[in-house]
């Protein structure tokens, strides 16, 4: 992967009383995923990005968590990361896109 992403999304992660999980982005239109397992609601941000930035600007990407701090990394107690940087898929090979 290139050394500068094409973008940084960051998140907005908010926990309500009856332990229902939102998570939202104004840095991307559309990112709205809910529900009160959490795990599942995490593991489902960087394919949900994926397919959003695919969606609304055409291009095949990779999302990833962007890397910590250390004191970023000790004050969120390796939890979920808030940032996500977006980075180009490599090209296929052309024989793969002809099926041959």
């Amino acid at each position: 992967m290139p050394e500068k992403p094409l973008a940084t999304i960051h998140i907005k992660i908010q926990t309500r009383s009856d332990g229902t999980v939102y998570i939202s982005s104004d840095d991307m239109p559309g990112l709205w995923l809910w529900g009160k397992d959490h795990d599942q609601v995490f593991r489902s941000i960087v394919p949900t990005i994926e397919e959003l930035y695919k969606y609304n600007e055409g291009r095949a990407v990779k999302a990833r968590e962007a890397p910590l701090s250390r004191f970023a990394r000790w004050f969120a107690q390796e939890k979920i990361n808030d940032k996500y940087e977006i980075y180009p898929v490599a090209q296929l090979n052309e024989q793969t896109v002809h099926g041959r």
